[in-house]
């Protein structure tokens, strides 16, 4: 049985037409796979896929990409990574406050 021990620190995204500017991340679940061999642990991979450019409204929840594992560049499963909170949309008096705050400095 091979246990992920050592998810990958996820790190804010980046959402386009936003109040935030960046939505925190969370996986779905912890990722376990049960070989029918004996395998060999180095011939493990992770790779990280989000979607590209997300806008906002987004919420807790949604899923903004995966966590892809693959054993010998074949893939053995995946987990979600979701929205770790709701993020709000931009409208116009959100984007005159943040050009005000820029031009006070």
């Amino acid at each position: 049985l091979y246990t992920d021990e050592n998810m990958p620190l996820l790190t804010p995204l980046t959402v386009k037409n936003s109040t935030k500017g960046t939505v925190e991340c969370k996986y779905s679940s912890s990722f376990s796979n049960l070989f029918l061999e004996d395998f060999d642990q180095s011939l493990i991979s992770k790779d990280l896929e989000f979607i590209k450019s997300p806008s906002a409204p987004i919420k807790e929840g949604d899923v903004l990409g995966q966590l892809i594992y693959k054993y010998n560049n074949e893939v053995i499963g995946t987990v979600d990574i979701l929205a770790a909170e709701n993020i709000e949309k931009s409208d116009f008096k959100d984007y005159l406050y943040m050009l005000w705050k820029e031009l006070a400095g």
